[in-house]
């Protein structure tokens, strides 16, 4: 009789920490999805629910020439969620508090150094660089993060004889985080 007591104690003991266990384990679960937007199973939440993504890709519509300091125009937009590129200047402005990865690529021509440089509200953040021998792709990836009103562009830095390419040899693009 002693060994059955002794098993029941041990059993009782064993269910008593279990649940203990399930519960913290439950109010860890319910505390971290307060935190967490409800979706259906399979699916994930936006981290936009309310504005979206963003996402904007721009080239060359022909050749051009630029000159140091100039603002990279590129009118042919290809696609802009969210509306945040302005062509008719060449400037991404945010609506929001967010990350965003800024992709570009500019090809320029033969014989001329070239650098472009990535501009967050007038500093640069990041630059490519060329040499002056043969045709040359500049390109680069950045992510920044922004808040609402920033203003992103790419401008050209110092070159001599600055032709650039057009068409899908130059794009700049941007996607939210």
């Amino acid at each position: 009789m002693a060994i059955i007591c002794f098993f029941v104690f041990i059993l009782v003991q064993l269910t008593q920490s279990a649940f203990s266990l399930k519960y913290d384990m439950e109010d860890t679960i319910c505390n971290l999805c307060k935190q967490r937007k409800v979706c259906k199973p399979g699916t994930t939440p936006s981290p936009h629910p309310v504005k979206g993504r963003v996402l904007f890709s721009a080239s060359f519509s022909g050749h051009t020439y630029v000159n140091p300091g100039q603002k990279f125009v590129l009118d042919k937009v290809t696609m802009d969620i969210g509306g945040l590129y302005h062509k008719d200047v060449g400037i991404f402005i945010s609506d929001r508090d967010d990350v965003f990865l800024f992709n570009w690529s500019i090809y320029k021509m033969a014989g001329t150094f070239f650098s472009v440089h990535l501009m967050l509200d007038g500093n640069v953040k990041a630059s490519s660089f060329s040499g002056i021998t043969g045709y040359e792709t500049l390109s680069g990836s950045f992510a920044l993060p922004l808040t609402k009103g920033s203003k992103v562009w790419l401008q050209c830095g110092q070159h001599k004889q600055g032709r650039v390419n057009a068409g899908t040899f130059a794009y700049f693009s941007a996607v939210s985080l």
